[in-house]
């Protein structure tokens, strides 16, 4: 099949899914792109890329860089996003898409966050993975990765970045961010750790590209079960 294999991950704030996104893309031999679409974004609109940061993720990549902070300073130093000029998330999530569809166009890819399960619906080879987990244990991770000082503050991140990317996506593509429906596969990855994670979604990518690339798609797939 001439079309590349396009792998989109959801995840929440602490799940650990941009880890499980890294593994699969280097087992798979594939690319892995997150960053690098907040970096083209921001050269299209000629934005500093951290100052968009805010304005596009407005969530975990956000909470993540005051987490960052934490392990700087006090716990109680504020965060103030850095000016930028206005521009309306319509405008923002039309030049993310394109830039989105263009990777996904040029090679085989994990994608990570960015409402991709969303902006490549109908690609004929594209497995749209959501992880997540208990809040608890994400504010465990989150303390730990980022040396946020307290439980509370972790649980207020992730519960923000979990409002506001809600928030977001739902605006800018009339979906429930959540919603099980709109992913191939959808697990809790605190009920089994992150190595199981990996080879639960490798072993479902795997059997689901064959399906794809079958000449009869899904339905000889459905006939072998």
């Amino acid at each position: 099949m001439s079309e590349n294999l396009i792998i989109t991950i959801s995840r929440q704030m602490g799940s650990g899914g941009s880890e499980v996104g890294h593994r699969l893309a280097k087992t798979l031999g594939i690319s892995y792109i997150d960053r690098e679409i907040l970096t083209r974004t921001a050269g299209i609109l000629e934005e500093k890329e951290q100052a968009l940061a805010d304005r596009m993720e407005r969530v975990s990549g956000f909470w993540e860089e005051v987490a960052g902070c934490f392990s700087l300073g006090s716990p109680e130093t504020s965060y103030a996003p850095p000016p930028i000029r206005f521009i309306s998330d319509t405008r923002l999530f039309e030049v993310k898409s394109m830039v989105i569809r263009e990777v996904a166009k040029n090679c085989s890819a994990v994608i990570v966050g960015h409402a991709g399960f969303h902006i490549l619906r109908g690609h004929p080879r594209i497995v749209n993975i959501f992880i997540h987990a208990d809040p608890s244990f994400r504010a465990r991770r989150v303390m730990e990765q980022y040396s946020v000082p307290t439980f509370k503050n972790a649980m207020d991140m992730i519960l923000d970045s979990d409002r506001e990317r809600g928030k977001l996506i739902a605006k800018v593509t009339g979906k429930e961010w959540s919603d099980a429906c709109n992913f191939d596969l959808s697990f809790d990855i605190g009920k089994a750790g992150q190595d199981a994670a990996f080879e639960l979604a490798f072993r479902f990518i795997r059997e689901a590209d064959r399906c794809m690339s079958s000449p009869t798609g899904s339905e000889e797939c459905a006939r072998e079960r």
